[in-house]
């Protein structure tokens, strides 16, 4: 997909509403991805949304368990409400998921706090 490619890297380039105008651009259908709803968790923090973030990412956590990136995603939001020790647990389960995101995730700006 390549909206959710552009999405990251106007992402990376600090770019949060360039970011979420790619994934409004995505047909209906593709929405409910789970890639394309882990990154509007990382779209709507960077936004600071941050009850968006926790409602999809707690979806995505009760309904894709075995997905690292829902962990990844419940992370993400506890480090931003100041919730290391809760964001440290998630981060673990999505290790134990699936232990190659451990590389994806170290140089994560969200989850600096939660690496110390």
């Amino acid at each position: 997909m390549r909206a959710l490619e552009r999405a990251a890297g106007y992402l990376e380039l600090g770019m949060p509403r360039a970011a979420w105008e790619e994934l409004e651009e995505l047909p209906t259908a593709e929405r409910s991805n789970p890639h394309v709803l882990a990154m509007g968790v990382r779209v709507y923090l960077a936004l600071g949304k941050l009850e968006e973030a926790k409602l999809i990412a707690d979806k995505l956590a009760i309904e894709l368990p075995d997905f690292a990136l829902s962990w990844a995603s419940m992370a993400r939001v506890e480090a931003a409400l100041g919730r290391i020790d809760e964001a440290k647990m998630f981060l673990w389960k999505a290790v134990q998921v699936d232990p190659k995101i451990e590389i994806q995730l170290l140089d994560d700006p969200l989850l600096e706090r939660v690496w110390k």
